[in-house]
């Protein structure tokens, strides 16, 4: 029942994060009305259909090309324009607006296209070609001849052109340059002035573990439930490679288990023990991918945690214990009543929550999820790993 109650709220923290990828904006429509609301705001932009609300409860509207203008966001540098590139009207993000405008497109298919628009030239795509002259291929770089001629009243741009690449991030350090050659910048995308994000969550909570006995020859089984708190420190690295969306984690947390069973005697053996009692004190060191649905986008930001766990033993002499009828304790298993323990074991975890973001840089957490690490145990037949479910709160700061 647990892992449905798990699966459905990481479901639903999946479907309210597409529901929160919306920023307030303005659509321009051709034919000459606005309409302020919340626009889909999405890494890439899509190059034919955008969706839009006229309030963030509302059921979402598509508009295409063919219908808007341009659009742009209130809280972040970022504009939308279509343009007819092919016999085709298709949405185009706008990089560089200035003398010179720098625009991109993504396709469906996500080919990359880049074009430069200006009164004196028009819309012109900025492209190579691949050549051969019979014996060999060469690369004809035509952008370069596009941007000398656009760019022929800033004398001191031409040896920046000859070593401009068709990349993104050098196109519009030279569309900027030469803007500012001629007058000023209007605008420079948000996409541009992203960086890489580095967060560090303090963690309080609290975990429901149970042991899952496995093997003919265990010690016991229907262990009951463990609930204890837990404490942990995350870091989190989102590097501007996947728009700052999915990164590492790296983290530890400090927790206890400590849960008994009716002892189950083996054949053989005639003394009286009554009840298994495994008690470990875990620092678990975690290393995984976490994903961030809605970052720079909201407030509100979902995500999404899959991990692999080394589990390490804190309390070996106390981990695995049966006692008699007496009360009188001994290792579960072992030779001359001593059981042989490993130092750690590994597992791993799986989950989810959402991030809210109060103040610059700050934000709290809620996050729930589940971990399975197996025993401590050397060389048995016999298995006791267990299933953790957790719920934590955390404080984040990012840098």
């Amino acid at each position: 029942m647990k892992r449905y109650i798990l699966g459905a709220i990481l479901f639903t923290a999946v479907q309210t994060s597409f529901a929160q990828g919306y920023l307030s904006g303005k659509l321009y429509l051709k034919d000459g009305s606005t309409k302020t609301g919340f626009i889909q705001n999405k890494d890439n932009i899509d190059s034919e259909t955008i969706n839009f609300k006229s309030n963030i409860n509302d059921k979402e509207t598509s508009f295409t090309a063919n219908q808007i203008e341009y659009y742009n966001f209130e809280t972040i540098n970022r504009q939308v324009v279509s343009e007819k590139i092919d016999d085709r009207i298709y949405f185009l993000e706008v990089i560089i607006r200035g003398k010179s405008n720098l625009l991109f497109l993504t396709s469906r298919e996500g080919k990359k296209r880049y074009f430069l628009k200006s009164e004196k030239s028009g819309l012109k795509e900025l492209k190579e070609t691949q050549k051969s002259n019979g014996s060999s291929v060469f690369t004809l770089k035509e952008y370069v001849g596009i941007l000398n001629l656009d760019f022929n009243d800033c004398p001191d741009i031409g040896r920046k052109i000859e070593i401009t690449k068709l990349q993104l991030r050098s196109l519009a350090k030279t569309f900027e340059d030469y803007n500012n050659c001629v007058g000023t910048t209007d605008l420079i995308s948000e996409r541009l002035t992203r960086k890489a994000i580095h967060n560090i969550t303090f963690n309080l909570g609290y975990g429901t573990s149970t042991i899952i006995a496995k093997g003919e020859t265990k010690r016991g089984e229907d262990f009951s439930n463990s609930s204890k708190p837990i404490f942990g420190l995350d870091y989190t690295y989102l590097p501007t490679l996947f728009g700052s969306h999915l990164g590492l984690t790296f983290g530890f947390n400090l927790y206890e288990i400590d849960s008994e069973a009716s002892y189950m005697r083996p054949i053989g053996e005639f003394r009286n023990y009554e009840k298994v009692h495994i008690s470990t004190s875990n620092l678990n060191i975690n290393m995984g991918f976490v994903y961030f649905i809605n970052q720079n986008s909201s407030k509100l930001n979902p995500f999404l945690k899959l991990y692999y766990i080394n589990s390490r033993l804190l309390n070996s002499d106390e981990a695995y214990l049966r006692i008699d009828e007496n009360g009188e304790e001994s290792f579960l298993y072992g030779r001359d009543g001593v059981t042989i323990v490993e130092k750690s074991t590994s597992g791993i975890g799986l989950g989810g929550g959402i991030s809210y973001s109060f103040r610059k840089n700050q934000a709290f957490l809620l996050q729930i999820g589940l971990e399975r690490t197996g025993d401590f145990l050397v060389n048995l037949a016999d298995s006791y790993p267990s299933d953790t479910y957790f719920i934590k709160i955390g404080y984040n700061i990012s840098f």
